[in-house]
C-alpha cells in the first residue's frame, strides 16, 4: 500500500510493505569463518573517523511531529512493490519485486471511492529471476528524461544456481519499454537468493550509482577489489565505469566507487551539501548509515557490530585500521530499506533530516 502526505506532489511520503525482510530472513546462507573474512592485506594506516553528526538528527526515540499529517491510500493491490520513480507529470513508476512494472497515476486512484488503486502495466519489463530477495529491485528515470525519456532498472538475473544483479535501460514509449539494452551485469557466480544490493541513483555529473550485496555466503568478495560483490558502482549511462573512478590497484575493478559493503538498499545525494548517504543490512544487528567517499573501505565483514544468526561471532572488531566506521549503526536491526533527505519549507523542523524506513518494525526513522 502506497500513502502520502498532503499536500501533493511537493511533500511525499511512499510507505511500500515488503515480507521478505532482507535483515531477518529464515533463510540462513552458509557463512565464510571470521578467519577468512578477516584475512586480507589491509594498509596499515589509521582508523577513518566519520564526520560528527548533530545528535539531534539520530534521537533515541522518534520526534512525534507528524500529529497533524493524515495520509490518503493512493494505490493498493500491488505484488511486492520496491522502487519507484516520480515522472515528471506526476505519476509514478512502480516495480514490483515478483512482478512487472507499473505506472500510478495518483489523479486517478484519489478520484475513485475507495481509492482503487488503477495501475496500467508497462509492456516488456525484465523478466527478472524470482528468488526470494531477487526479482525486479530499483528503477531511476535519466537526468534527461524529458528529452531522451530513458528508464534505468536493476534486477536479478540468472538461475537459482548461478545469480546476479542486473541493470537494464530503455525508453519509456506509451506504456512499453522500447530500445532496451543491458548495460551491466555482474559475476554470475552466486548460488544463493540474498543480498543483491541494486539501489539506483543519478549523481549531478550525469554518472550512475548503482549498490551491490555481496550474496549473504560470498561475503569475503566485499574485501575483494576483483569481484563487484559488496561494492557501490559509478558508471557511466552505457554502463562502462566512469571517469575518474578511485585507482585501486592494477587488479580491481574499474568500475568500483567504493567496497566492503554488505547489502546497501539506500542510496541518496543531496545537492545543498554535497553529501552522498548509503545504509546497507548488517546481518543480526549492525545496520548502518554511512557517508560515502570514493575509493573507501567500509569495512565488512572484517569490522561490523552485527553477529551471525545463529548467535556466533562474524569479527571481534567493531572498528580496524583503514576501513571506515559507520556515522550511525542499528543495534538491534531494523532492516533499513528505503531513504530519503528532507530539504523544503512546508516542514521546517525536518529540514535536512534524513529519513529511513524499516522493514523489521512496519515503521519510518
Amino acid at each position: 500500500m502506497m500513502k502520502a502526505i498532503h499536500p501533493l506532489p511537493r511533500a511525499i511520503l511512499i510507505v511500500s510493505s515488503f515480507a521478505l525482510l532482507s535483515a531477518c530472513s529464515n533463510q540462513i546462507e552458509p557463512q565464510a569463518s571470521a578467519q577468512n573474512a578477516s584475512g586480507h592485506d589491509i594498509k596499515e594506516q589509521e582508523a577513518v573517523t566519520p564526520p560528527s553528526i548533530t545528535p539531534a538528527h539520530f534521537p533515541d526515540a522518534p520526534r512525534n511531529l507528524a500529529q497533524n499529517i493524515t495520509t490518503q491510500t493512493i494505490a493498493d493491490g500491488l505484488d511486492h512493490p520496491w522502487g519507484i520513480a516520480f515522472l515528471p507529470n506526476g505519476d509514478f513508476l512502480i516495480t514490483e519485486k515478483y512482478g512487472s512494472v507499473k505506472r500510478i497515476r495518483p489523479t486517478d486512484n484519489l478520484s475513485s471511492e475507495p481509492a482503487a488503486g488503477i495501475h496500467h502495466p508497462i509492456a516488456n519489463s525484465p523478466e527478472a529471476v524470482k528468488l526470494s530477495q531477487g526479482g525486479l529491485q530499483d528503477i531511476a528515470l535519466s537526468p534527461d528524461f524529458a528529452t531522451d525519456q530513458t528508464v534505468f532498472i536493476s534486477y536479478s538475473y540468472g538461475s537459482p544456481e548461478e545469480n546476479g544483479l542486473a541493470v537494464m535501460r530503455a525508453k519509456l514509449i506509451n506504456d512499453s519499454f522500447e530500445d532496451i539494452k543491458i548495460i551491466y551485469k555482474s559475476e554470475l557466480r552466486k548460488g544463493t537468493r540474498l543480498h543483491y544490493g541494486g539501489r539506483l541513483l543519478f549523481m549531478p555529473d550525469g554518472n550512475l550509482m548503482v549498490t551491490i550485496g555481496e550474496g549473504s555466503r560470498y561475503r569475503e568478495k566485499s574485501q575483494k577489489l576483483d569481484s563487484d560483490y559488496g561494492k557501490t558502482l559509478r558508471m557511466t549511462p552505457d554502463g562502462a565505469p566512469a571517469p575518474g573512478n578511485p585507482d585501486l590497484g592494477p587488479n580491481a575493478l574499474p568500475h568500483i566507487y567504493s567496497y566492503g559493503h554488505r547489502n546497501a538498499q539506500g542510496i541518496i545525494y543531496d545537492a545543498q551539501s554535497g553529501n552522498l548517504w548509503t545504509h546497507e543490512h548488517g546481518p543480526q544487528g549492525g545496520d548502518e548509515l554511512n557517508l560515502m567517499k570514493a575509493g573507501v573501505n567500509y569495512g565488512w565483514p572484517v569490522a561490523t557490530y552485527g553477529i551471525e544468526y545463529t548467535g556466533g561471532t562474524i569479527s571481534p572488531f567493531t572498528e580496524y585500521k583503514g576501513m571506515q566506521t559507520p556515522n550511525l549503526h542499528w543495534t538491534p536491526s531494523i532492516a533499513p530499506s528505503g531513504l530519503t533527505l528532507y530539504r523544503g519549507d512546508l516542514f521546517p523542523q525536518w529540514d535536512g533530516d534524513i529519513f529511513v524506513g524499516s522493514l523489521k518494525f512496519n515503521r519510518v526513522h
